[in-house]
């Protein structure tokens, strides 16, 4: 039996125009156990079927921690273990100076984000200008 190339992974045609290529692949614990089977094959084996992975492409996953109460399967130590894994924290105002900054929001954006607790991210509002989520 031979299988069609995966149409959303990178070819080889794709790859060899960047230095670099970066396959996210987002909510990787939210993914049943038979997707991240998959998933590891890719990881360690560079390869799932007949699909290789090109040179230069570099991969990153993403996912909810299980106190985030989001649907997720505990990932397998084996694949968990090819990853770093970083918890990364949530500061709207260091967001908000960057993009102001570099003028990828209206300035009177951040007002309306701040009048609505962050556009309900549910963090809390240190400035005075409503909750989090439902402020």
């Amino acid at each position: 039996m031979e299988w069609s190339p995966p149409s959303d992974l990178p070819s080889e045609e794709f790859a060899s125009q960047f230095d670099t290529v970066v396959l996210f692949l987002d909510e990787l614990n939210s993914a049943p156990p038979s997707v991240q089977a998959a998933a590891y094959q890719l990881i360690l084996n560079r390869r799932v079927g007949q699909y290789h992975l090109p040179e230069g492409v570099s991969i990153v996953a993403a996912g909810n921690r299980d106190s985030d109460k989001g649907v997720t399967y505990r990932m397998p130590a084996p694949l968990a273990n090819r990853f770093v894994h970083v918890e990364l924290r949530v500061d709207f105002e260091d967001w908000m100076t960057w993009a102001t900054n570099l003028s990828l929001i209206h300035i009177s954006e951040p007002t309306r984000l701040l009048s609505r607790g962050y556009g309900g991210l549910g963090v809390e509002n240190k400035t005075g200008g409503g909750g989090g989520v439902g402020g």
